[in-house]
């Protein structure tokens, strides 16, 4: 796997041509990959990492739908 931008295609612009590749491997999550692959994580740990993130996003969604429904805002 290679990363590669032709810099005289950006108008031969190396800081723009830097960013295009920065962007790339973020996109790719190539970092993360690397980072998680370095320290063995049991399965349950996976596992309980799934369910608090899940955990997370249903109470910011609700959050959410709350906020944009008037009826639903807790008064005071």
């Amino acid at each position: 796997m290679g990363y590669f931008v032709d810099v005289t295609k950006s108008g031969g612009d190396a800081i723009r041509a830097y960013r295009k590749i920065k962007r790339k491997i973020k996109d790719d999550r190539f970092i993360e990959t690397l980072r998680e692959k370095q320290h063995y994580r049991k399965p349950s740990e996976i596992a309980r990492e799934k369910k608090k993130q899940a955990r997370i996003t249903i109470k910011r969604n609700q959050a959410k739908s709350n906020w944009k429904d008037p009826s639903k805002v807790r008064q005071r």
